[in-house]
């Protein structure tokens, strides 16, 4: 797998890449929010993978089924999301949705497609607990997704 983290540092499309910018002093700088998003999955012969971009290099992971990212063990790979478990709790992270400590608990961040309006606080938040982050979307884009998921699975009969 530490062949695949060359992709994550190299990637040329990720859209929040920055500069690596190096000072000589030290500043006070307000604590950073800790963080990491499911950039894709991979089904490859050795298995299924799924790519984790984050805030440290603790984050910035390809990790198999049993593979474990800020306490959450990897329990499912799909083509569009990964199920994660923590405390007896699983939840599904699609992927392009990011997860967030705030305060010592992780919630997830602002997802890619619609979300219901009663998952979200009054700024547009996902509001969750550490244990239980749900997957919110769109019935129909789901129902899509299925659909272009059996297709795919067929593919690779």
């Amino acid at each position: 797998m530490e062949s695949f983290n060359v992709i994550q540092r190299n990637n040329i499309f990720d859209p929040n890449r920055r500069p690596l910018i190096r000072t000589g002093g030290s500043t006070n700088h307000p604590p950073r929010v800790q963080g990491f998003a499911l950039k894709g999955t991979m089904a490859y012969p050795k298995g299924w993978f799924a790519f984790f971009d984050g805030t440290s290099s603790d984050y910035n992971k390809a990790l198999g089924v049993g593979g474990v990212i800020a306490g959450y063990t990897l329990k499912e790979i799909t083509l569009t999301n990964v199920t994660l478990s923590a405390n007896g709790k699983d939840f599904r992270m699609p992927v392009g949705r990011q997860v967030r400590n705030v305060n010592g608990k992780w919630q997830m961040g602002q997802p890619v497609v619609e979300t219901n309006s009663d998952e979200t606080d009054s700024e547009g938040e996902a509001t969750t607990d550490s244990s239980a982050v749900p997957v919110a979307g769109n019935a129909q884009m789901q129902e899509i997704l299925q659909r272009l998921m059996k297709a795919k699975e067929q593919e690779l009969k």
